[in-house]
This record gives structure tokens, C-alpha cells and sequence, in this order.
């Protein structure tokens, strides 16, 4: 004896027991497979009377021809020629920059002798009263990264146009004066200033073009713009030049999902922003993140980055910029005039990291909600986008902003 109880033996007679029983027994139900004898897999060694017979077929009628099933079209938001995947840009918003200045401000002041007594009627005068103008010469520029733009590289060319209606600075107030008894002179009153209000159109045209196999890109926005009612020396001129460097970690071509981090840098190209303290002219670095994510038909995207500028008397800001859209219409013919159409909205929020209220550049915080529509034509590729922006905290730095833009990707 080995020491092996009867139990455990049977523990292993019975599974080999099963090994071998269970392929005998399946084998005789298939048709009499045993072992190693071979199959039959074209039924050569069955006999004849056990095959089944064919059914006659029924030669007047034509052969059937299978209908393949119908294949989808791609899904894709701009319907471009390779089925690549393209959702529409963002829309974007800001016209919310004032710088303090100094203004002159006629008034009428009145003579008196050393007595104080008034010597003939009030003359013309000045005085000169601290405000903050609306900052045309950024707001002309064009630098924010959600201002039409994608997170996702592409290959395009554009033009916008931009009217801000009713850009808004804040009053100022400065009190007057009279000349001391024993002294002749003028009395000056007390001067009070509205905020300057003033309507600016803007122009911006410029590139994008990729490189890595479509996963990065380079891009350039050239603006121009003209202030109607004048309130800085330039009342019309390009602005602030924008290049955009953009690279995807994530850009699914099936699913159209993006997530892409970049930096745009914008060159003091254009005028100066006047203040008190001088003109400022500097540098913007602006660092950001965007991502896109689809569901079928809807869409979100948005943009999240950081202004810094290289002048200490300048504002640093965050934005932080989400849209949704939604495909209403697809046209299934690429040649057809309409392509698509898609609704949208977005929320723009504006925030200045430290507080500017005695800053010579101010930036109140901002929240802009932005609806359009985005129609594709002639098969996706040049893409048209009307809407209009309008902030909804106080206090308003504009009361609408009206916009166009074309987008021709290639």
C-alpha cells in the first residue's frame, strides 16, 4: 500500500473516469467521431440515403441578389472629404478692459478779485478729471484664445467681424476749487464725468495650419479695428497681433473627442493702451487647455487658461470658456448648399486674479452667456457662424456684441 486512502483514489479514478466517457458519448451523438478516427466534415462517409435531399429550385424565377446592409456616414461635424472628425469652433466673447486716464473737460469758471467777489461773467476753462475709458486697443485685438477658435488643430483660413455696442467705462469726479481770499483768480466747480461710452468694430483675419500628423498646429490672428467715437488718439488701426501654438494628447478621428493644451502669445503690434502712468505696450503669454466631447448629435467643448501679461501695471486674468451644440440638420448629400446646421451656447467668465479697482488697467468680473448657430456649406468645409453676446453680472462693461465669422477648413 502507498499510504493513499480509498477515498483519494476515487477522487482520481472518477475525473479520468469522466475524461474518458464524456468525448465517447459526444462523439457517438455527432455522428460517431471516437478518438482519433476523423470527421466527416464533408459528409463523404455518410451514406447517401442519409443525406438530405436539396429542395427542387424553381427555375422561373430570377436569382436572388443580396442587398448589402445599408452603411451610416461618417459622423462627422464638418463633413470633410476624408471623414475626418470637426467639430464647429467656439464663438468666444471679452470686451470688458478700462484703463484710468486722464481727461480734459471743459467747463465754465468764473472770475473773482482778491475779494471773491465775481469780476464779469463765467469764461470757458478746463479740468481735468480721472476716468476709466474703455480700453479700445485690446478689446481691437482679438487675444483671447476661445475667440474663434478649436481645440482641436486644423487646417483653415478665416475672417470675422465683431461689433461691440455700447463698450462702458466708469465716471469720474473731481472737485473744484476757488482762489484763496487776498488772491484774484477763477472759481472752478466741482466736475463730474459719466462714464464715456463708445461702439467698436472690429476685423480679424488670419490662419491655422497643422503638422505631426495633424495632431499640433500654428496658427496667426491679425486684427483691425475702428472706435467710433474716438475716445483715444488711434481711432482706427491694427491691432495686437496673436500666434496660437495647439498640440493634441488625446484626438480621437472616430469619435471626434479632443483634449489639447497650447500657448498663445500676443505682440504689442498695435497702439498702446493710454493710462495715467504712461502708455502701456507689453506682451501677453497665455497659456491654455481645450478639450471636445461628443454624444451623437450634441457636443460640449471649452477653453481654460491663463493671461499673464509681462508689465506689472497690466491685469493677469483667467478665462474660463464652455459651449454646447447641437446637430439639428445633417444633409446626407455632400453637394447639397446646406451641410449642417448647429445651434449653440456658451458661458464666458472673465476673472482678474487680484482686484484692479485702483489698478491702471481694470477688468470687472465678467459672466457673458454667447448663442449662435454654425451652418456648414457646400459639404461641411466652409463653415458660416452668426450670434450675438451679451454679459449678465454687473457692472456691464458693453450691452451686446454682435458677430460674423467664416471659417474655410481645407
Amino acid at each position: 500500500m502507498d499510504g493513499t486512502s480509498p477515498w483519494r483514489r476515487l477522487g482520481l479514478i472518477v475525473p479520468a473516469a469522466l475524461l474518458l466517457v464524456v468525448p465517447c458519448a459526444t462523439a457517438l451523438a455527432e455522428g460517431g467521431r471516437f478518438f482519433l478516427r476523423p470527421r466527416c466534415p464533408d459528409n463523404s462517409c455518410v451514406k447517401p440515403e442519409m443525406l438530405p435531399k436539396p429542395e427542387p429550385k424553381d427555375l422561373t424565377k430570377p436569382p436572388e441578389v443580396p442587398v448589402p446592409e445599408p452603411t451610416p456616414a461618417p459622423f462627422t461635424t464638418a463633413a470633410l472629404g476624408d471623414g475626418s472628425f470637426s467639430t464647429p469652433q467656439m464663438i468666444g466673447d471679452f470686451g470688458g478692459i478700462r484703463s484710468l486716464r486722464s481727461i480734459v473737460v471743459p467747463v465754465s469758471v468764473q472770475p473773482v478779485d482778491t475779494s471773491g467777489i465775481p469780476i464779469g461773467p463765467p469764461v470757458a476753462g478746463t479740468q481735468r478729471v480721472t476716468v476709466y475709458d474703455p480700453a479700445v486697443a485690446r478689446i481691437g485685438s482679438g487675444f483671447k484664445i476661445a475667440d474663434n477658435e478649436s481645440p482641436k488643430p486644423l487646417d483653415r483660413v478665416f475672417g470675422v467681424y465683431n461689433y461691440y455696442n455700447g463698450l462702458t467705462g466708469t465716471g469720474g469726479f473731481t472737485a473744484g476749487s476757488r482762489p484763496p481770499i487776498g488772491t484774484a483768480g477763477n472759481i472752478v466747480p466741482d466736475t463730474a464725468v459719466a462714464g464715456r461710452r463708445t461702439n467698436l468694430h472690429r476685423q480679424l483675419m488670419g490662419f491655422e495650419k497643422t503638422f505631426l500628423q495633424g495632431n499640433a498646429s500654428i496658427g496667426l490672428r491679425v486684427p483691425y479695428y475702428q472706435d467710433e467715437y474716438k475716445l483715444t488718439a488711434f481711432s482706427q488701426s491694427i491691432g495686437d497681433m496673436t500666434a496660437i501654438l495647439k498640440f493634441a494628447l488625446l484626438n480621437d478621428y472616430t469619435t471626434g473627442n479632443v483634449f489639447s493644451l497650447g500657448l498663445a502669445v500676443t505682440a504689442p503690434t498695435g497702439p498702446g493702451i493710454d493710462t495715467v502712468d504712461g502708455t502701456i505696450r507689453d506682451t501677453l503669454i497665455q497659456p491654455y487647455i481645450g478639450y471636445i466631447w461628443n454624444y451623437g448629435n450634441l457636443y460640449v467643448q471649452g477653453f481654460h487658461s491663463f493671461v499673464i501679461p509681462t508689465d506689472d501695471r497690466d491685469v493677469a486674468l483667467v478665462f474660463n470658456d464652455v459651449g454646447m451644440g447641437y446637430y439639428l440638420y445633417r444633409n446626407p448629400d455632400r453637394n447639397g448648399l446646406i451641410a449642417f446646421i448647429v445651434p449653440t451656447g456658451e458661458v464666458h467668465v472673465t476673472t482678474p486674479i487680484e482686484s484692479t479697482e485702483t489698478r491702471f488697467i481694470q477688468v470687472p468680473d465678467i459672466v457673458a452667456m454667447t448663442a449662435g448657430v454654425h451652418v456648414g456649406l457646400f459639404g461641411g468645409r466652409p463653415l458660416l457662424t452668426f450670434g450675438a453676446v451679451a454679459p449678465i453680472t454687473g457692472p456691464r462693461p458693453f450691452d451686446v456684441e454682435a458677430f460674423v465669422q467664416f471659417n474655410y477648413r481645407f
